[in-house]
């Protein structure tokens, strides 16, 4: 076991913190549209656990890693009405705003795609 590995596993949780949070304030500094960096912020926690997996335990590490995502341990009826409940609360939540004037009927900016997927 070399250094670097061993002092990953020693520090794990410290340096997965640490260097989350460095990558996500460096985001901000990325030359990208606005409306991608929040994108990008979120998968930076999930890319440190595999870089740090890779570095630690290797090839074998980041398939145990992985797979643990398939693993399905909830009735899928259950994700149907989590979904179900997101959708309607977002509705819920933008018919109440659009009622007391707090957000436009429409809010497209000319000439960005991307405004069609965020709402503002």
């Amino acid at each position: 076991m070399n250094r670097l590995t061993y002092l990953i596993k020693q520090h794990a949780l410290v340096i997965f913190c640490t260097l989350t949070i460095a990558l996500t304030f460096a985001a901000i500094l990325l030359p990208l549209p606005g409306e991608v960096i929040p994108v990008v912020i979120v998968f930076i926690p999930a890319l440190m656990a595999i870089a740090l997996t890779a570095l630690s335990e290797g090839k074998a590490g980041v398939r145990s890693l992985l797979g643990k995502l398939a693993q399905w341990r909830v009735n899928f009826k259950w994700v149907i009405i989590a979904l179900a409940l997101a959708l309607v609360m977002r509705l819920t939540i933008s018919l109440i705003a659009l009622g007391l004037g707090l957000i436009p009927l429409f809010n497209y900016a000319q000439g960005r795609p991307c405004s069609l997927l965020f709402w503002h």
